[in-house]
C-alpha cells in the first residue's frame, strides 16, 4: 500500500469523467489485491514506524521510474523528455546507471512522457496526470528498432506509485467545480477527508493544528493556527481555512495529508492542505460566473408571524413582522493564457480571477426593554401564589395606564418609605429607559418574564462584502529554469450583531436596530518560486512568500448614553449583543465581551529551499525552511470583563439575577416572599439607580510600570522564529518495493516581545521560579513539618522579562525536535501464484 492508494480510489468518485478510463487501464490491482496489499503495508509500517520521507514540494509534484528492454535489463543514457501538454513546455533528463529517470518540482498538470535511444523505437506515454505532493511512477519497457520508428503506449504505464505512504486525498480543478461546496471555497473540502472530524480537527489533532500551504508557501494564521476562532472565516463558513480564501474557480489543485506526512512536515500535529493556483496555458481561456441564493421564496418564522410592527409610540403598524428580505450573491470573472514576447529563452503565461461576495444580510433580533410600569420605578415581584404584586419605589403615587399606585412601604426604614432617601426612580434611567428604548411590541416570555421586562423585536442589517483577487506569472528561462510568482489580495467588511443600538443614541433610526460593530479583514499574500536543473541529477526548488495578515473588532466601545455621565451606564445584567436573552436594559451593548476592540497585524516571512539528487536507485532529498513571524496585537480589554472604559452596573452585577446589591431587610416590603428577595434588590437598584460593581482597566508603560492616561489599549510588538531542516532517502530495493528512511529537525523560538511586556513569576531575588522546583521544596518542608519555612511560604512576584536575571525569552527554547522516520511502500503481484490465479496480476 501506498498512498497512491487513498487518491486513486478517490479519483473514481470525484473526477471520473476525465480519469475513470485512464485509471484502468493503469492494471492496477483488483479491490481484492487492493485490500491485500494494504495489509502488508500495515503489516511492514507496524514493523517500520508510520512516515515515507520522500520529501514533496508544497506546489509541485514528481515523475519518476524505469527503462528497461525487452528483457527487463536497465537502459542506461536514454533520454527522457516530459511535455507540458498545456504549453508545451518541455523538460529533459538521462536515465542513470540503473536505467532510472527522476523529473522533481512538475507542476500540476497532465503531461506526455517521450523516451529515446538508439538501437531502440522510440516510446510515448501520453497523458500522465501529475497532481501536488505525490509522485507519478512511470516505468517504461522499450522495444528494439530502428529511432524513427515510434511506439505509443496506450495503456498508461504509471503503476502504482510506491514512493510515499502519506494518507490523503488529491482533487483537480473540475472535481473541484462539481463538488458541492456552499461557500465555494477550497478549503471547506478538508472536512470531507478521511480521519477529519465536521470541525476540521484530524486524526486526533485539533483544528489549529492544520497547516495551510499556498504554491509552496505558508498561508497558515500563526495567531490561532485557523480563521475561525478569533476571526469567523466568512470564505469558508463554518469550517476552517488559510488566511487568504482560495476560491474553487483559483485553484488548479487541492491535496490533504491527514496523516504519514512526508520529512519537511514536521511543524504542526495536524492535516498538510497544499493548494496550487491556476495557471494560464499555450491558449486563451475565461469564465463569467454569477450565483445567486435568496430569500423570496423562504418562509417566514413563527415568532415574526405573531408579533405586530409597532411605531415609535406603540402603535400597530402591521399584524406580523415581515421576513427579512436577503440575498447572497457571487460573482466573478477568471481567465488565463500566454503573453508578451519570448524572452530570457521561453515564454510567459498568466492567470487572473476577481471574486466578490455581497451579501446585504438582513436579520430580526428580540431586545429587552423594561414595561410601562418599571419605566414608571413600579416593580413587580411574584407573591407566594405566583402572583405578580406592584411595588413603587416613588416616594409619591403615580399613575400608569389609567391605575394609580401608591408609595410602598417598608416599615422599617426611617421614613417609611422603601427608599430613605424619598428620591425614587432615577433621573438618569428614567431618560435612558423613556427617551432611548422603544415600547415592547412582544409579549411572550422570550422577552423578560411579560411584567417588569417584555420583547422588542426589529430588524438589523448586518451586511458581508468581500473582494477577492489573485494573479499568477509563470515563466521558462531556458529549458532547465522556471519562475514563478502569485499574488493575492482579499477585503472583507463584515458586520456582526456585537454591538447594535435600538435608540438611535449611537446613529440610525430611533425602533430600529443599527450595527455598531465591524470584522474587516484585509490580508495579503505573494509568493515566488525558482525552479531548476542544476545538473542531470542534482534539482533545486526554491520559495519566498510574505503574508500580512490583519483583521480588527471595531465597535464604539462603551460611550456613555447620556451627557455628563462619567462611564456608560448597564442596567439589569451583562447579556447583550450577540449572547441570547439580551437582557441589559439599555439601548446598547457595553459588556466587555462585546464591546471591546482589537486588531491583529502580523508580517510573516517564509524562505524554503528543496534540494533533489538521483544516485542509482537512490533518490536523496536534502531540505530547509526559515519562518520569521512579526506580530502586532493590540486590545483595550483584559480577556473577561474588563476594558479600558468606565461601566457602572446597576442592579444585576452579572446574567445572574441571584447576584446583585446588598441591603438591610427593612427596606424590603414584608410581603415579599423570602425566595424573591433577591429579585427584588436587583429591580430596586436598576429603579433607584444604585451602581452594584464599577470597572476599568488602567494601562502601564513598560520603562517604570506607572500608570498611563485612562484609556489608553494594550499593544505587543513580538517575534517568533523557527528552523526546520529534514534529510530523507527514497531507496528502490525493487520496481515495486520501496525502503524510506530519514530526519527532520524543528527549532521554534519562544515569542518575544520586542518592548519587553512579557512577565515572568520571579523570587525576591529577581531569580525565575521553576513550578517543579517550587513544588519540590515545598512538599519538603511541609513532610519536614517546617510550613513556615522560606521554603514552604517564598515571597514571590511578577517581573518584566528584561528585569529576570539571564532571561531572553519568558519559557525554555526546547531543542529536541527531532522527527526521525522510516517507511515501507510494496506493490505486490501475483503473477505465477496460486493468489494470482485467484485474485490476478
Amino acid at each position: 500500500m501506498t498512498g497512491q492508494d487513498l487518491p486513486s480510489q478517490a479519483s473514481f468518485l470525484f473526477d471520473n469523467k476525465c480519469d475513470r478510463s485512464r485509471s484502468i487501464s493503469r492494471n492496477l490491482p483488483t479491490g481484492r489485491v487492493v485490500a491485500i496489499a494494504q495489509l502488508s503495508t500495515i503489516l511492514l509500517l507496524m514493523l517500520f514506524g508510520s512516515v515515507a520521507i520522500l520529501a514533496q514540494s508544497t506546489a509541485t509534484g514528481t515523475v519518476s521510474g524505469q527503462i528497461t528492454d525487452p528483457t527487463s535489463a536497465v537502459i542506461v543514457g536514454a533520454t527522457v523528455t516530459l511535455t507540458d501538454t498545456a504549453t508545451g513546455g518541455t523538460q529533459t533528463t538521462i536515465t542513470n546507471d540503473n536505467g532510472r529517470y527522476l523529473f522533481v518540482n512538475v507542476k500540476p498538470g497532465v503531461y506526455d512522457l517521450n523516451v529515446r535511444r538508439p538501437g531502440f523505437a522510440e516510446t510515448k506515454v501520453p497523458e500522465q496526470k501529475v497532481t501536488v505532493g505525490t509522485v507519478t511512477n512511470v516505468n517504461v519497457a522499450m522495444k528494439v528498432g530502428e529511432a524513427t520508428q515510434s511506439i505509443t503506449v496506450e495503456a498508461s504505464g504509471a503503476t502504482l506509485q510506491t514512493m510515499n505512504a502519506t494518507v490523503g486525498t488529491t482533487l483537480g480543478f473540475q472535481s473541484l467545480q462539481e463538488l458541492p461546496n456552499l461557500s465555494r471555497d477550497v478549503s471547506s473540502l478538508l472536512t470531507l477527508q478521511p480521519a477529519t472530524a465536521a470541525n476540521g480537527s484530524v486524526a486526533g489533532a485539533v483544528r489549529d493544528q492544520n497547516t495551510f500551504q499556498l504554491d509552496g508557501g505558508n498561508n497558515t494564521n500563526d495567531m490561532d493556527g485557523t480563521m475561525n476562532t478569533y476571526t469567523g472565516s466568512y470564505a469558508a463558513t463554518g469550517g476552517v481555512t488559510g488566511v487568504m480564501p482560495t476560491p474553487v474557480e483559483s485553484i488548479e489543485e487541492f491535496k490533504v495529508n491527514v496523516t504519514n506526512q512526508t520529512a519537511d512536515f514536521n511543524g504542526s500535529t495536524g492535516a498538510q492542505i497544499q493548494m496550487v493556483t491556476r495557471r494560464g496555458g499555450n491558449t486563451w481561456h475565461g469564465a463569467l460566473y454569477e450565483y445567486y441564493l435568496g430569500s423570496n421564496f423562504g418562509a417566514n418564522t413563527w415568532v415574526n408571524n405573531h408579533t405586530p410592527t409597532r411605531d415609535s409610540r406603540g402603535n400597530i403598524l402591521s399584524p406580523k413582522t415581515p421576513l427579512p428580505s436577503n440575498h447572497y450573491n457571487r460573482f466573478g470573472v477568471s481567465g488565463g493564457g500566454p503573453v508578451g514576447p519570448s524572452f530570457w529563452g521561453g515564454k510567459t503565461y498568466i492567470f487572473a480571477n476577481y471574486e466578490g461576495r455581497r451579501y446585504p444580510q438582513n436579520t430580526t433580533v428580540e431586545k429587552r426593554v423594561p414595561s410601562a410600569l418599571l419605566r414608571a420605578g413600579v416593580v413587580q415581584v411574584q407573591d407566594a401564589n405566583g402572583t405578580f404584586q406592584p411595588y413603587n419605589l416613588n416616594p409619591v403615587p403615580v399613575t400608569v395606564n389609567g391605575v394609580t399606585y401608591q408609595p410602598a412601604a417598608c416599615s422599617g426604614s426611617p421614613n417609611g418609605l422603601c427608599d430613605p432617601r424619598g428620591i425614587g426612580l432615577n433621573s438618569q434611567v428614567s431618560q435612558i429607559w423613556n427617551k432611548q428604548m422603544p415600547l415592547p411590541n412582544d409579549f411572550t416570555s422570550s422577552g423578560g418574564d411579560t411584567f417588569n421586562t417584555q420583547g422588542y423585536l426589529t430588524s438589523l442589517k448586518l451586511p458581508q462584502n468581500d473582494n477577492f483577487g489573485v494573479v499568477r506569472l509563470d515563466h521558462s528561462i531556458g529549458s532547465k529554469w522556471t519562475v514563478m510568482s502569485s499574488y493575492r489580495y482579499y477585503h472583507l467588511e463584515r458586520a456582526v450583531n456585537n454591538q447594535f443600538d435600538i435608540g438611535g443614541v449611537l446613529g440610525g433610526t430611533f425602533g430600529v436596530a443599527n450595527s455598531t460593530a465591524n470584522r474587516p479583514q484585509v490580508p495579503w499574500y505573494g509568493v515566488i518560486g525558482l525552479t531548476g536543473t542544476l545538473t542531470p541529477k542534482l534539482t533545486n526548488d526554491f520559495r519566498y512568500n510574505y503574508l500580512r495578515n490583519y483583521w480588527e473588532w471595531t465597535t464604539l466601545n462603551a460611550p456613555p448614553q447620556l451627557p455628563g455621565l462619567g462611564g456608560a451606564l448597564e442596567i439589569g445584567g451583562e447579556v447583550c449583543g450577540n449572547t441570547g436573552g439580551n437582557s441589559a436594559l439599555i439601548p446598547y451593548c457595553v459588556r466587555t465581551q462585546d464591546a471591546r476592540q482589537r486588531y491583529w497585524n502580523g508580517k510573516d516571512n517564509v524562505f524554503r529551499d528543496d534540494l533533489t539528487m538521483v544516485q542509482g536507485n537512490h533518490i536523496f532529498q536534502f531540505g530547509g525552511q526559515f519562518e520569521h513571524n512579526w506580530d502586532a496585537h493590540r486590545r483595550n480589554d483584559n480577556g473577561q470583563g474588563i476594558m479600558a472604559a468606565n461601566v457602572y452596573q446597576i442592579g444585576a452585577s452579572s446574567g445572574s439575577a441571584a447576584v446583585g446589591l446588598s441591603m438591610p431587610g427593612t427596606f424590603v416590603p414584608a410581603t415579599v416572599p423570602a425566595a424573591q428577595v433577591n429579585n427584588y434588590k436587583n429591580l430596586y437598584a436598576e429603579v433607584l439607580g444604585i451602581v452594584t460593581q464599577p470597572q476599568s482597566l488602567f494601562t502601564r508603560s513598560v520603562s517604570d510600570l506607572s500608570l498611563q492616561s485612562f484609556g489608553q489599549p494594550v499593544l505587543a510588538h513580538s517575534v517568533t522564529d523557527s528552523y526546520n531542516l529534514y534529510f530523507g532517502d527514497s531507496w528502490h530495493m525493487k520496481p515495486s518495493f520501496t525502503l524510506s528512511y530519514g530526519l527532520g529537525y524543528q527549532l521554534e523560538l519562544p515569542p518575544y516581545e520586542l518592548d519587553g511586556k512579557q512577565v515572568m513569576l520571579v523570587d525576591q531575588g529577581g531569580n525565575p521560579v521553576v513550578t517543579a522546583d517550587y513544588l519540590a521544596k515545598r512538599k519538603a518542608a511541609a513532610l519536614a513539618g517546617t510550613t513556615t519555612s522560606p521554603d514552604y511560604d517564598p515571597i514571590l512576584g511578577f517581573s518584566t522579562i528584561r528585569n529576570v536575571k539571564g532571561r531572553k525569552y519568558p519559557y525554555d527554547v526546547f531543542y529536541g525536535g527531532v522527527s526521525p522516520r522510516i517507511a515501507v511502500a510494496w506493490n505486490p503481484h501475483f503473477e505465477n501464484s496460486i493468489l494470482g490465479s485467484l485474485l490476478g496480476e
